[in-house]
């Protein structure tokens, strides 16, 4: 029985040694939790190597996020790519305001008053970009799109009714909140947008009323890409500096 026992142990040591020597100058990495964006690659939309990470930015502040577009009936769009149209391609979009780098971790998502979940990613938001929020079972997308991605550690589960939504900072404060409509019609695409990108004073109108698409995620209204979209913000500070 020792023999056998000694010859399997020299067969692994041997296949061991075997495998070592195939490998030798090989790297073997550990695999993130990597997604698809279009062409580009990015790391569920994080700055440091993970959802622990501290964020190299500080938090957001009352007033410096505005929630600019909601998905709250996918309907037919598969926004996360997966081949189905479901609760998983909800979404919130965020569009910075702040004049410096800004993160969402730590924030929480309320929905007529109740709190729905945390924002669980690390990932920096630069000066007038924007943030997509989705729910922790989204995958990867199925377009590209510069902003940048985050998640609720749990579904959305946004539903068909008039609703305020709010988006709360660690400490406490609104970040920014917003009342949407009840659905017009009980079936169909539901997608609330601003009538004009990152201004807190726009209505929200049906995206479809807006634009000739239903929805335009992770971008301006028209298509255009943050945040060359949102130059209005310029003219309008410089109309401001002039009177000062």
């Amino acid at each position: 029985m020792w023999r056998s026992i000694r010859c399997h142990l020299i067969q692994v040591l041997w296949l061991t040694t075997a495998v070592i020597a195939m490998c030798a100058g090989c790297q073997i990495e550990a695999i993130p939790s990597w997604r698809l964006v279009g062409s580009q690659v990015q790391q569920d939309g994080l700055s440091g190597s993970d959802a622990s990470a501290t964020p190299p930015c500080r938090a957001a502040l009352t007033g410096e996020m505005v929630i600019n577009e909601v998905m709250v009936r996918p309907s037919e769009v598969d926004v996360d790519g997966d081949g189905i149209s479901d609760s998983k391609d909800e979404y919130i979009e965020l569009v910075s305001r702040a004049t410096e780098p800004i993160h969402l971790r730590g924030a929480e998502l309320w929905f007529n008053g109740l709190r729905r979940g945390e924002i669980t990613s690390s990932g920096c938001v630069d000066p007038r970009h924007a943030f997509v929020l989705f729910g922790s079972m989204s995958a990867a997308r199925s377009e590209a799109f510069t902003s940048k991605v985050v998640y609720l550690d749990r579904t959305l589960r946004l539903a068909d009714r008039s609703a305020t939504i709010e988006i709360r900072s660690v400490s406490g404060s609104a970040i920014d909140e917003v009342d949407v409509a009840a659905p017009v019609t009980s079936s169909g695409i539901v997608n609330w947008n601003r009538t004009r990108a990152g201004d807190w004073y726009a209505p929200f109108q049906a995206h479809d009323n807006l634009s000739s698409r239903p929805w335009s995620v992770g971008r301006c209204v028209d298509g255009g890409m943050f945040p060359s979209c949102l130059r209005w913000i310029d003219a309008m500070t410089a109309r401001q500096e002039s009177r000062w």
